[in-house]
Parts: C-alpha cells; sequence; structure tokens
C-alpha cells in the first residue's frame, strides 16, 4: 500500500496516511470515540435482517451488513462507480501529465512494431466477413 501525504478533513492538518484516509490519528481517535458512544447508547436504527430500500434503486432488500446502502443489484455498480470517482479524482490531484505523456511516447518508440501488428491483427479480424470465416 503506498503511503502519501495527506490533509484531515476535520482539522486540515497534514499527516501521512493510506489512500482512502481521510481523517488525522487525533480526529480518527475523537471520531471513533463518538462512534462508540452513539452505539452503547443504541441510537444505530438499523439490524442486520431488518428490510431497508435501496438508495439506488429505492427497491427493498434485507440488510447483511451495518454499512450497506444498495440492494444486491445496484451493489456491484454503486461500488464501481464510487471506486471510478475516487480513482479519478486521485488523478487529476496527483498524476503529472507532462511526465505521463514522455513515459507513453517512449513506451510507444520502443514497442512501436509489436504494437502497430497487434493493430493491424485486429483491423484485419474485424474486415472479416462471415463466409471468410
Amino acid at each position: 500500500m503506498a503511503i502519501y501525504d495527506r490533509v484531515c478533513r476535520t482539522c486540515g492538518v497534514s499527516f501521512r496516511g493510506g489512500p482512502r484516509a481521510w481523517y488525522c490519528p487525533d480526529c480518527r481517535r475523537e471520531r471513533e470515540r463518538e462512534r462508540k458512544k452513539r452505539y452503547n447508547r443504541g441510537e444505530f436504527a438499523r439490524h442486520i435482517g431488518q428490510k431497508d430500500y435501496c438508495l439506488n434503486c429505492g427497491e427493498e432488500y434485507t440488510v447483511e451488513s451495518g454499512l450497506q446502502k444498495y440492494c444486491t443489484k445496484c451493489q456491484p455498480i454503486m461500488h464501481r462507480k464510487l471506486d471510478n470517482e475516487q480513482g479519478t479524482a486521485y488523478y487529476h490531484n496527483n498524476v503529472d501529465k507532462a511526465e505521463r505523456s514522455v513515459k507513453r511516447r517512449k513506451y510507444y518508440a520502443e514497442h512501436k512494431d509489436e504494437l502497430n501488428r497487434k493493430r493491424r491483427e485486429k483491423n484485419a479480424e474485424k474486415k472479416k466477413t462471415p463466409s471468410e470465416e
């Protein structure tokens, strides 16, 4: 896992953390303390086995996990969407496009013949008529 400099969403302090670290260790500890208090008071409204409604399609589903938000049909779609959004945001904030362009051009120059051969083969496959197969 890659460790990067992050900025806490609560206090704005810079800290070292993984790809999904949102809070500095102090704020994280405080959030965990608050969460445990709410849990011990019984403020969590949903229980495993209860019925709830999907946030995406509105269909009723049985709760199988405390953090579940979507029905089984929408879950993979919505997780993929979230992952794509976070990945795109990270890319736009952290990737040096000029450096990436140089690397891609260098790779193409080194593998030009192989890439062109594959492209020609793929185009030849598309042009085949059903009678040729």
